[in-house]
C-alpha cells in the first residue's frame, strides 16, 4: 500500500489491520495443521462479499470461524454416518426391556412429584427434586432416542429395520416429535433466569412469578406418559384374580386422580390472595396476619394431606365449602369430571374383558400357529397371517358356503363345528383347530363341496386379497403353499376316488347282504308251512272231511304237482280215511 495514500488499497493486498503482530491483546493463532485449515481470506472475504476496508474482523478470529464450522459440519457428517451404520434395536432385547422399565419409574415420579411442584413450588425447589426432574429429562430423551431406533413389526408381521421406515413412525404415526419437543427441557430458562440472573425469591402466594412458570412448564412432562398409563392399564397382576385385578387398578385411578386435583386446586387457591379462599378458611396459608395458628410452622406434608383428604372427598361428591369464584369454577369442572370418571372406570372394565378376550383368542389360534410351525413357516409369516385374519360367527344349521359358489376365502375353525356334504350325504366333520378352503387362496375355482355349522361355529377368514399381499414379498413361501395345494389336490383326488370306492363296494355288499336275506326268508318260510303241519289224533283226523283233510297235506306248494297227479285217484283217499275210522 501506498504511503502517501492509506486509505487506497492495491489490487490483491491484504490490509495491514488484519495483519497484527502477537501480542496480549492480540494472541498468536492455535497450530491447526491437523484440522482441515479453512480456506485463506480473501476467497472467504470474497463468500462473504464483505469489503476489505471496512472488515475489522482478526485474521485469527476468521480462521476460527471457518475452522469451527468445518469441525461441525465433519462432526455431524461423522455421527449421521454412525448413527446409519448401528443395527436397530431389537423391541423385546434385554436393554431395550430394562431401559422400558427404568423410564417407567422414572415417568411415575415425574406423576407423583410434578403436581406438587405446581402447587407447592418453593418448597419444591431443592437440590434432589431438581436433580430428580432433570435426570428423568435425560431418561426420557434417551426413551425418545431409541424408540427412533427400535425395529417394530409392520401390518403383515415383517420385521422393519430400516432407519427411515422407522424413523417416520416414530415421529409421524407414533407422534414421537410431541414427545421430543415435550420433553426438552425449556422450564429450565425461567428457572435460570429468575434464580442466577435476577436472584430473587420464590412467593408462595399470590404471586405468577417464574418460578411458578417453571412449575407450569413441567407439566409438559404429561404427553410422553402415554407409555406409562398403557402400561398401568393394561398391567396383569397373574397372581391376582381379574376381579381383585381390575378393583385394584380402579383404586389406584381413584387416588391418582385425587392427587392431581389436590394439588390443582392448591395451585389455584395460593394464586388467590384473598382472605375468603380455602387455604385462609382452613388456616393452611403462609399469611400469619390471616390465621390465628401459626401456618408458617405447617410443613408441606400436613398441607398435602388436608387437600388430599379434601379432593378425595370430592371424588365422591362431598364438595368443598368455597367462596371464591375461581374454586367454585374449579368445583364446577370437578363435578362434570366426576361423571365422565365412569367411562374411565368403564374403560377399566373393557381392558380387563378386552385381555381375557385377548388370551382366548390366543389360546384358539394356538392350532393355527402350530399348524405353520409344522410347515416351517417363518414367524414373520405367522404374525403376518394371524393379523389378516376378521372373525366370523356361524349359527347352528347355517351353511358357511354352498356347492359351486365362488371360492375366495379360507377358513379356520376357533371354536365349534362344521360339517362337508354334498347333496344329501355328508363326507367328513370337522372341529377345533381344522381349516377348510385353503385351495381357494391360490386357484380361482368354484366350491366343489357345502360347508354347515353343526353347532354355534366360530370362524377366522383368511381372503385372498390379503393372502395374496403377504405372499407378494415371500416367493418362496408362495412357493411351499403352491406344492402344498397341489398335493392337497392330489390327497383330494384320492380320497375322493377312494370314497367312491368304498361307497360302490358298501352298495354292492348291502345289495348281497339284502339278497342272502331275502333268500334266508324265503327258506324259513317254506321250513315253517311244512313243520307247521300237525300230527293229530287219529279222531281228529277222522272227524274231518276228505275235502279238508285233502286241503291240508296239499296245501304246499311242493305237493301241488303231486296232488295235480292223484287228484284223479280220490277212491284211494277215500280207502285211506275209511281205514282210519276202522282202527279208531
Amino acid at each position: 500500500m501506498p504511503d502517501g495514500n492509506p486509505g487506497r488499497m492495491e489490487e490483491g493486498q491484504i490490509p495491514t489491520v488484519l495483519v497484527q503482530s502477537p501480542s496480549a491483546d492480540n494472541p498468536p493463532p492455535i497450530d491447526t495443521s491437523s484440522y482441515p485449515l479453512p480456506p485463506d481470506i480473501p476467497s472467504y472475504e470474497a463468500e462473504i462479499g464483505g469489503e476489505v476496508e471496512h472488515h475489522w474482523i482478526p485474521r485469527s478470529v476468521l480462521r476460527w470461524i471457518v475452522w469451527a464450522w468445518e469441525w461441525i459440519t465433519d462432526m455431524y457428517a461423522t455421527c449421521v454416518s454412525a448413527v446409519r451404520s448401528m443395527k436397530p434395536l431389537d423391541d423385546a432385547g434385554t436393554f431395550v426391556t430394562t431401559f422400558d422399565r427404568v423410564s417407567l419409574v422414572f415417568q411415575f415420579a415425574n406423576l407423583i412429584f410434578i403436581p406438587m411442584a405446581l402447587a407447592w413450588t418453593c418448597e419444591m425447589l431443592s437440590p434432589l427434586i431438581l436433580a430428580l426432574f432433570y435426570l428423568s429429562d435425560v431418561v426420557g430423551l434417551m426413551d425418545c432416542f431409541i424408540d427412533m431406533m427400535r425395529s417394530y413389526r409392520d401390518d403383515f408381521g415383517l420385521l422393519v429395520t430400516d432407519f427411515a421406515q422407522i424413523r417416520n413412525e416414530y415421529l409421524m404415526k407414533r407422534r414421537g416429535w410431541l414427545s421430543i419437543v415435550t420433553t426438552i427441557p425449556w422450564d429450565a430458562i425461567p428457572l435460570i433466569h429468575e434464580s442466577v440472573i435476577n436472584d430473587s425469591v420464590c412467593h408462595h402466594i399470590g404471586v405468577f412469578d417464574a418460578y411458578r412458570l417453571w412449575a407450569v412448564l413441567r407439566l409438559l412432562r404429561f404427553v410422553p406418559m402415554s407409555k406409562l398409563l398403557n402400561f398401568l392399564i393394561t398391567v396383569k397382576l397373574s397372581m391376582l384374580h381379574m376381579t381383585v385385578s381390575r378393583l385394584g387398578k380402579n383404586v389406584f385411578l381413584i387416588v391418582v386422580v385425587s392427587h392431581i386435583s389436590a394439588c390443582a386446586f392448591w395451585f389455584l387457591s395460593s394464586m388467590d390472595d384473598d382472605t375468603k379462599s380455602w387455604i385462609h378458611l382452613n388456616k393452611l396459608g403462609y399469611h400469619s396476619v390471616y390465621d390465628s395458628i401459626s401456618p408458617e410452622n405447617l410443613t408441606v406434608a400436613t398441607r398435602y394431606l388436608r387437600s388430599l383428604f379434601a379432593a378425595q372427598k370430592a371424588v365422591f361428591f362431598v364438595f368443598r365449602d368455597v367462596e371464591t369464584i375461581p374454586e367454585r369454577v374449579y368445583c364446577l369442572i370437578v363435578v362434570i369430571d366426576g361423571l365422565s370418571s365412569n367411562q374411565g372406570f368403564r374403560y377399566m372394565d373393557s381392558s380387563e374383558e378386552e385381555q381375557e378376550l385377548a388370551e382366548h383368542h390366543k389360546r384358539r389360534i394356538k392350532q393355527l400357529q402350530k399348524y405353520m410351525q409344522q410347515k416351517h413357516l417363518d414367524l414373520s409369516f405367522q404374525q403376518s397371517v394371524v393379523l389378516a385374519l376378521r372373525p366370523l360367527t356361524v349359527l347352528p344349521g347355517w351353511c358357511v358356503f354352498r356347492e359351486g359358489d365362488d371360492a375366495s376365502e379360507m377358513y379356520f375353525i376357533k371354536s365349534g363345528a362344521v360339517e362337508v356334504f354334498k347333496d344329501t350325504k355328508v363326507f367328513v366333520t370337522l372341529g377345533e383347530g381344522k381349516f377348510f378352503g385353503e385351495i381357494a387362496l391360490m386357484e380361482n375355482i368354484k366350491r366343489t363341496a357345502s360347508i354347515r355349522a353343526i353347532a354355534q361355529t366360530e370362524l377366522a377368514v383368511l381372503t385372498r386379497e390379503d393372502f395374496d399381499a403377504i405372499l407378494a414379498s415371500r416367493p418362496s413361501i408362495r412357493e411351499q403353499i403352491v406344492k402344498y395345494v397341489e398335493e392337497k389336490k392330489e390327497q383330494d383326488k384320492k380320497r375322493r376316488a377312494e370314497l367312491e370306492r368304498e361307497t360302490e363296494e358298501k352298495r354292492k355288499r348291502e345289495q348281497e347282504e339284502e339278497e342272502r336275506k331275502m333268500a334266508q326268508a324265503k327258506a324259513f318260510k317254506s321250513k315253517n308251512v311244512i313243520s307247521s303241519r300237525v300230527i293229530m289224533s287219529k279222531a281228529s283226523i277222522a272227524s274231518r272231511s276228505r275235502l279238508h283233510l285233502e286241503s291240508a297235506m296239499f296245501k304246499h306248494p311242493c305237493w301241488c304237482s303231486l296232488a295235480e297227479d292223484v287228484r284223479g285217484h280220490k277212491w284211494l283217499f277215500s280207502a285211506i280215511i275209511s281205514s282210519f275210522r276202522a282202527e279208531s
